[in-house]
Parts: C-alpha cells; structure tokens; sequence
C-alpha cells in the first residue's frame, strides 16, 4: 500500500497541482501570493509558473521575479539555500528541467540583478 500511495503522489504531483490552482484563483480573483509561488513550491511546479514573469501586474512579477532570484540564481552561485554540491546521486529531472527554464529566462534575473545594484549604490549615496 506504501507503494501504491508514492505511485499515486508521483502522478499527482502535488506541487504542480497547487500551481496550477492557484494561478486558476488569480485568474478568478486577482489575488496571488507571487512569494511563495516562487519560493515554497518545489521544482515541478516551476513549468506553471514561470509565466508570471510576463504578468501585466508589476508587483505581482517583480514579487514573483525576487522569490526566483534569491531561490534559485543566489542558491546556483552558493548563496541562500545552497546545497552541497550536486552529484548524479541528488540530481532530478525536475530540477534540471526548471534550472532550463531559468536559463531560457535569464534576460529577467540580469535586468532584476542590475536594478538592485543600483537600488544599492543609490542608497549608499
């Protein structure tokens, strides 16, 4: 039975299943934690919800846009949420399907890299 419920959660994919709910509520609503879409949810649900990116609501992308940044482009150079290095014993295709996503959007994390260097350098004036 434990076998049949890991089956059963791997073809319900629990995260891309909240994704994918939660982008329908703000479709219906216009209410999003873009947050947690970006920080909380696992790799699976990247695919759903990268398209925030190019959401017409500016707070809702830039909010989404920061929870990427620090999740996953601070964790690949070491920073925030790093794991040891990686080794084919801890790789997953989710992973490396969202790791191609992100690079496919990188134009997105230098343009927000850019603005906090100079969000920065104005403050220290």
């Amino acid at each position: 039975t434990v076998a049949i419920l890991l089956l059963g959660m791997n073809v319900i994919d629990p995260d891309a299943f909240i994704a994918k709910k939660n982008l329908a509520r703000y479709a219906a609503t216009g209410q999003i934690d873009a947050w947690y879409m970006s920080r909380e949810l696992s790799a699976d649900a990247l695919p759903y919800t990268i398209r925030l990116l190019d959401d017409p609501n500016t707070s809702v992308r830039d909010e989404y846009l920061r929870g990427l940044f620090f999740r996953w482009q601070l964790a690949a150079r070491g920073g925030e949420g790093s794991s040891p290095e990686e080794t084919w014993l801890s790789w997953n295709v989710s992973r490396a399907r969202a790791e191609a996503l992100l690079k496919s959007r990188s134009d997105a994390f230098e343009a927000y890299e850019k603005a906090e260097k100079i969000e920065r350098y104005a403050e220290e004036q």
